[in-house]
Parts: structure tokens; sequence; C-alpha cells
């Protein structure tokens, strides 16, 4: 009888941790984050006084009653001196304080999902053989990391993608393969080649990222990226910048707010380069030949002395939601189709060009 009593009782103490399991992680990622500390709420009159478009948008919203320094801190010094920018979050644990439940589910790792995987559909559930002769030419085709979950993507482009030559790699091998959840990059990765160009360091690698691609895996340099990584003075990075250095400045995967406004709760998007393909004057993509399409209005956010824009949108859309990075893009310098000119990453492509790199102008078409 006292065996069985012990082994109820052992039984019920591992339900009650299995159950607490999502809390404790929650927490500690928190912890890790710093989120949850005691902090002094901001006078938010105060913020809209220079911020008059977070003001539209957060009065009346359903964020209403989230302070300022939910997702800024340093906010004091910014106030006695406004060159000290306040730090603004964007890991996704600073939405998963409150959105718990969405938080957990998003960073959930699927242990189904292969970890290196060829993107090809002759092997996949519905086998495609044109499919493969149509993107045998790309690059990003070979060696890459099934989404295993959106978490990992900017992780998995530095690790497997044929990207950046081989640079960056896991700290203990790959048993960081088994890394879940909502993990920070430079926890887990380093630079095998500090202070190294842009190249191939081994075998069968290539080094054909460039800075408009992290745009699809993270969007930690929103604040710091003038509209369509235009190099200009004041913002940090450009579709000109070194792209590992870039690469080494960011953290998080798939920011909650490439989807959801912040400060209204209102669903939008925020790549420079959809909003381009919307609001450009031919008006030729599916989306401007749909009566029913889901209506957008873009608010430029230059208060940091150069353009952004993001668009909020009248209703929940994943066609452009999620569209922002599930479209056919041209990744590399084009031509212009008017002049024949050839359009670098340094030249500003006029807004007709179809023919053009990453970012500048999306095959919106294929959404």
């Amino acid at each position: 009888m006292g065996n069985r009593n012990w082994r109820r009782a052992a039984i019920e103490a591992a339900c009650i941790l299995i159950l607490a399991i999502p809390g404790i992680l929650l927490a500690a990622s928190a912890q890790k984050t710093g989120a949850g500390a005691a902090v002094k709420p901001a006078d938010v009159e105060l913020c809209y006084g220079c911020h008059a478009p977070i003001k539209e948008f957060h009065a009346a919203s359903k964020h209403k009653n989230v302070n300022c320094t939910a997702c800024h801190s340093g906010i004091d010094q910014h106030l006695a001196d406004s060159k000290s920018r306040p730090v603004t979050r964007t890991d996704l644990a600073a939405c998963g304080t409150c959105h718990q439940n969405q938080y957990s589910s998003f960073q959930t790792m699927n242990w189904k999902k292969t970890a290196r995987s060829e993107k090809s559909l002759l092997t996949g559930p519905s086998p495609n053989a044109a499919w493969d002769k149509l993107m045998m030419p790309h690059g990003f085709t070979k060696e890459h990391n099934v989404p295993r979950s959106h978490t990992f993507a900017l992780l998995d482009q530095l690790i497997v993608d044929r990207s950046f030559g081989g640079r960056f790699a896991y700290k203990n091998g790959w048993q960081g393969l088994t890394e879940t959840g909502d993990l920070k990059l430079w926890d887990v990765i380093e630079d095998k080649y500090p202070g190294q160009d842009h190249k191939p360091f081994k075998p069968g690698t290539a080094a054909a990222a460039n800075p408009v691609c992290l745009s699809c895996k993270t969007q930690d340099h929103i604040l710091d990226w003038a509209y369509m990584g235009d190099p200009v003075p004041g913002a940090k990075w450009s579709r000109t910048s070194k792209v590992n250095e870039m690469a080494m400045s960011v953290s998080h995967s798939l920011n909650c707010f490439f989807c959801h406004d912040p400060h209204s709760a209102r669903p939008r998007v925020v790549r420079d380069g959809l909003i381009q393909a919307l609001t450009r004057p031919e008006k030729d993509t599916l989306w401007h030949k749909d009566p029913k399409a889901t209506k957008i209005d873009v608010k430029e956010m230059g208060v940091r002395g150069y353009t952004r824009k993001i668009a909020l949108l009248e209703k929940t859309d994943t066609k452009l939601m999620c569209g922002q990075c599930h479209v056919e893009y041209n990744c590399n310098p084009g031509i212009d189709p008017t002049t024949g000119q050839p359009i670098g990453m340094e030249t500003s492509a006029p807004t007709t060009s179809r023919s053009s790199r990453c970012g500048r102008s999306p095959s919106i078409t294929t959404i």
C-alpha cells in the first residue's frame, strides 16, 4: 500500500510539473529579456508631443492602457536629451508577456520537420519535377532548412542557407539543432571568420545574401532602415551596407510587429517592397485588380529624419500579411525595362521597374 501511494504521489507531482512547464518557460524568457520588471510608467502625453503618429494609433486603441515602458526603456534619459534614443524591445517575449498562448505556440519547435533538406517537390508530398527543374538555378534551394517554425527563419538562413558562405556556425556544433523557442541568435551561433569580407569560406557554399534579404527574416532593424533601404543620412543600415555586419546586429526572427501594429493593435504590413508594389502608379498587381481587395492605409513614420512607411490594413488579410515574404522577388541588381540601363544596389530604381533587386519591386502577382 505504501509503494502504491508513493507511485501515485510521484505521478501527480509529474503531472503538475508538466502542466507548469509553459508558465515556467515564459517566466524564464521574461526574466532573460527583462520583461515583468517593475518600471515607472512613462507620461504618454509627453511622448505624444513629438510622436504624433503614435498618438493617432495608440490613444483610442486596444493597447491604450499599455504604457510605453512595456516596449521601450531609457525613456527618462530620452526625455532629458532627445539625442539619447530609448531602447526598443523587438523580441517575441515583449508581446508574450500578455499574449501567452500565441507566444507559446509561435515559438514551439515542430519536431516532425527535418533539420536539413533541399527545397525539392520531387521528394515532397506533392511531387513536381517541373518545379525542381524551374528552381534549379536558384542557390537558395540548396542545403536549406525546412521551415521548422518561423522563430528559426533568421537562424536557418545564417547557418544552412547558401547566403553567408559558411561563416556563421553553432557554438556547440550541430547540437544547436536541438535549440527551440524564442532564442536570441547570438547566444547560440558565432562568426567563425570575424573581420573578413562577405565571401564563401567553405566548399559548396555561396555568399549570395544582401542586406534586403534580412528584411523577410527579421525586422529588428526597422527603426534604422529607411524606406526601400535607401542609403540616406541617419539610417544606420541600407541596401548598400555590408550584409555580414548587418546580420550580426539582429537577433530575433519574424517579430510580432511584422503583422501587428504594437501601438494600435491593428493588422499591418511593414515590408517596404510590398508597400511600394501596392502604391506604384501602374496599379498592375492582382491586388489592384481585385474589387474585394483589403484596403490599406499607408503611414509615413519618418520621425528620425528619414522616411519609413507602414501600411495599416482594414482587416486581417493573410494574402498581404504573409505575402510580405511569401512572394516572388527578383533578388539581385536588375535592368530598367524602359531604358535597358542596369539598376545596382546603390542606385534608386524607378517605380515603374519590374526587373530590379529584392525589395525594390516584388512581383506581387503571385500572392
